[in-house]
Parts: C-alpha cells; sequence; structure tokens
C-alpha cells in the first residue's frame, strides 16, 4: 500500500504552491495526516510576523480544503494536523530537503514557478535541486490559473523498462486504487538510433515489430497490479508525445522516475521529466526511484486503449 501520512508543503506564498499544497491533500491517505506547511526565509530580512501570519491564513485554507476532501468521512477518522516552521537558511533546496528528511516524509509538495527576488522562485534551482536529492517522491505543479485542486482521476506513468520505471508503475497503482483513478502505462517509441536506451535496440525503433513488443511488454509490466491499466505506445520525441497524449486524454497527474536507462537523468540536464515538469500544465510527481516506497516490482493491465 501506498503511504502519504507526512506530507511536506514548501510554499512561496505563490498561487502554483499553494494548489500543490491542496493536490497533495487530494492524494493524502485519509485518516491521520500530517502535514507541515513550510516558508524559507533566505535573508533573515523578512519580517517574521509577517511570514507566520502568511502561514497561519494558507493553512486555515488547507483545512478548509481538507474537510471537503473528507466529508464521506467521520470526523474520528480524518484528523489533519498542520505544522507551520519557517526555515532560515540561505540555501532553500538544501533547506526543505533538510526538513522533510527529518521528518520522515512521504512527499514533498511544491510549486515549480513563483516569485523572484523577495519571494524565492521554485523554478529551475530550488525545484530541480529539491528532486535531484529528495528524500521522497515530489509533487510538483507548474499552472495554477484555471487549475483546480481536485483527486486525480487518470494518472500516466511513462517508462522505459528500466527498474526506476517499473517502481514507478507500481507507486502510480497504489494511486490509483486508492484514489479510484484510470491508469495508463505509456511508452514512447523513438526513431532509429535516437535513443537507444529506451528498452529496444535500435533495429527495430519504429517497425511493426518493435510496436508489437512494445505493446507486449508493457502488458508484462501490468501484470500483477492491483488495479486494471491501459497501455500505450506513442512515437516521436519522448517529452513531446507525453505531453499531447496528457492533453488529448485529460490526464490529470504523471507520475515518473528521474532516472532510466540513461543512467541518472537529473533535472534541467535535458531529461524528460525535466520537460514534462515545465512545459505541462497537469501536476507531476516524481522521484529518483519508487522502490523505497513500493514492494517488488513488475505488474498487469489491459489491451492498448485509442
Amino acid at each position: 500500500m501506498i503511504t502519504l501520512n507526512r506530507v511536506v508543503m514548501a510554499t512561496d506564498f505563490s498561487s502554483r504552491s499553494e494548489t500543490a499544497a491542496a493536490f497533495a491533500l487530494e492524494l493524502a491517505n485519509r485518516g491521520d495526516l500530517e502535514a507541515h506547511l513550510v516558508t524559507v526565509d533566505e535573508t533573515k530580512e523578512r519580517a517574521e510576523a509577517a511570514l507566520k501570519s502568511k502561514l497561519e491564513a494558507l493553512a486555515e485554507g488547507l483545512r478548509e480544503h481538507w474537510a471537503h476532501v473528507t466529508e464521506a468521512a467521520s470526523p474520528s477518522d480524518s484528523t489533519l494536523r498542520i505544522t507551520q516552521e519557517i526555515l532560515y537558511d540561505y540555501k532553500p533546496a538544501a533547506a526543505i530537503r533538510a526538513y522533510a528528511a527529518a521528518q520522515e516524509a512521504d512527499l514533498i509538495a511544491m510549486g515549480t514557478r513563483g516569485h523572484r527576488g523577495v519571494r524565492r522562485a521554485f523554478l529551475g534551482s530550488v525545484a530541480s535541486e529539491v528532486i535531484r536529492e529528495a528524500p521522497c517522491p515530489v509533487l510538483t505543479v507548474r499552472e495554477a490559473e484555471d487549475m483546480k485542486p481536485a483527486t486525480a482521476k487518470h494518472i500516466m506513468v511513462p517508462v522505459d523498462f528500466s527498474d526506476p520505471s517499473k517502481a514507478a508503475v507500481r507507486y502510480a497503482a497504489g494511486l490509483a486504487g486508492r484514489l479510484d483513478a484510470t491508469l495508463t502505462v505509456a511508452y514512447v517509441m523513438e526513431k532509429e538510433g535516437e535513443n537507444a536506451g529506451y528498452g529496444f535496440k535500435p533495429s527495430v525503433f519504429g517497425t511493426a515489430e518493435g510496436y508489437k513488443r512494445a505493446r507486449k511488454d508493457l502488458r508484462a509490466l501490468t501484470e500483477g497490479l492491483p488495479v486494471e491499466a491501459s497501455v500505450k505506445v506513442l512515437d516521436g520525441n519522448p517529452a513531446e508525445a507525453l505531453l499531447s497524449y496528457v492533453d488529448e486524454k485529460d490526464i490529470n497527474l504523471v507520475v515518473m522516475s528521474t532516472r532510466g536507462h540513461s543512467g541518472v537523468k537529473r533535472l534541467l540536464e535535458g531529461s524528460v521529466a525535466e520537460d514534462i515538469i515545465t512545459t505541462g500544465t497537469c501536476p507531476v510527481l516524481v522521484a529518483r526511484d519508487f522502490a523505497a516506497q513500493v514492494a517488488a516490482l513488475p505488474v498487469a493491465g489491459e489491451e492498448e486503449t485509442a
């Protein structure tokens, strides 16, 4: 079972970080939820009283949202405890990671764009550094405009058949089962020679044999899952193909590993995960490897769906 009982919500008070915090409540386990609402003061020049006031206002909004999320449950079965912390550190990413590790957090939620200057942006240096060495999965939200925090109803997991991507499938399946969401496992078939690390030899890229093998291997990945999963083989540039499919199918959560056959695919160094996080419009939940959050790998599904 996927455990999301302790969540660290990093905020710069931008609408994106607030939406990320609310979305995290949608994904969390019902019951006794421990939320840590944190902001980072890099300069120690900001008014502490003003920061505390902003944290309390955000916390109150999250309590109201949690009440809405858990309205079908009895109060005794769904308790939200929110701890508010101001972290003083000139290295925001390191402070957030260290705090999450100390709290043994199951998830870090944060926006991937904010305000520069007084309020540090969570785009680039902070977001990527948190994800790069985070002690747990990280939920990111890039766009907040027109986005209403709502339970994920269609989850997609991009895979390249590496062990980290297989672990991501099991993690996503656990979420889908608890949220009663649809799950799609997707693979992108690239052109011959573009990327020999995506599971197949260059000789089968883009061929009928390659597509047939991809569908077969995807179905094998979905065997044994606690939920049914559809499989989809796409083609072209991985990030572009996946983002297009996200928009086409109204997918509202992408779960993926930032590691693959090419080794450690670090964000802001051309990885597929980076492109999806920085240009996609739906929340993205990433980890270097989800193996620590799930038992064993491989898994189960259905026929490819259009």
